[in-house]
């Protein structure tokens, strides 16, 4: 949506905006208050029912499990079993590489290049990434610091730039409403 160009405002106009701005945060503060007063107000009155269902659907849950692990001759070569209400079955889910507990990555790195000489290019991941923040700071830096540089030749050679954009922004008083 393309926002209208707006010219010629005085300080009067720009006080009556400002002052109709302040009014109508305050109305839709006070409706935004309502409407999650009403929202807790049904959600106490629905909470004990709830917490009732969502316990029998994990008794459910735990009986149809218990049974999929129990009879897997039922499910045959599939993952799933129809039965008169529904489909139970098992999801594959994607592979995790884990470790065992006390070795870190970098502990598994090394004991990878030991074990796995030959594969070791293709099992340890090199990445190299820009240091956003390191060059943001380095152009912040006065021109005659070792670790300046200078934005112009950043862009000129690097074709990158560091650019911070502006926003306007309104922050009204609170303000009570009569509404």
């Amino acid at each position: 949506m393309k926002k209208p160009v707006i010219s010629g405002v005085s300080r009067e106009m720009a006080e009556q905006a400002f002052a109709q701005y302040a009014k109508s945060q305050a109305c839709l503060k006070k409706m935004q208050a309502e409407i999650e007063l009403q929202c807790t107000r049904i959600r106490e009155k629905y909470q004990d029912a709830q917490a009732d269902l969502n316990h029998s659907l994990g008794e459910a849950f735990l009986v149809l499990e218990a049974f999929a692990r129990e009879h897997p001759e039922e499910f045959g070569k599939k993952k799933s079993l129809p039965m008169a209400h529904g489909i139970i079955g098992w999801r594959t889910g994607m592979p995790q590489f884990k470790t065992e507990r006390g070795f870190t990555q970098q502990a598994v790195i090394a004991l990878i290049k030991d074990a796995f000489p030959l594969m070791a290019d293709r099992f340890v991941a090199r990445k190299e990434s820009l240091n956003k923040e390191a060059i943001i700071a380095a152009t912040r830096l006065e021109s005659g610091s070792p670790d300046a540089i200078d934005p112009d030749e950043l862009r000129s050679r690097c074709h990158a730039w560091v650019e911070q954009e502006e926003a306007f922004f309104v922050e009204a008083k609170s303000e009570e409403t009569d509404d």
